[in-house]
Formats: C-alpha cells, sequence, structure tokens
C-alpha cells in the first residue's frame, strides 16, 4: 500500500470514531504499527534459524 493511499485510509478511520473514543485509537494504533528497522534486526540476527517467519 502507497504511504499517502495508507494516510488516508487511517484519516478517514480516525474521523469515523466518535471523539471521546479517538485517544483510544491513537494509542492503540500506535501500539501495533511495526518498526521496519526491527523487523530487519530480527530477521538478520534470527533469519538463519528461520524463527523470522514468526515476527510478522
Amino acid at each position: 500500500m502507497k504511504h499517502q493511499q495508507y494516510e488516508t485510509e487511517l484519516l478517514d478511520i480516525f474521523n469515523s470514531i466518535p471523539e471521546d473514543k479517538r485517544g483510544l485509537f491513537i494509542i492503540s494504533h500506535k501500539n501495533q504499527v511495526k518498526s521496519p528497522t526491527v523487523i530487519f534486526g530480527w530477521s538478520a540476527f534470527l533469519g538463519i534459524l528461520g524463527a523470522d517467519r514468526f515476527a510478522y
């Protein structure tokens, strides 16, 4: 998914949430976003063993 399309869809979802629940959405979304750098590190470190397949 392209970054611009992702941001547009995320904004649409955010706007559809009632105002009193938006803070909870932001907190839960931040906890679910995965860092590409961390994923690459795990993949490089544990890739030899095949353990990186469980990170996705």
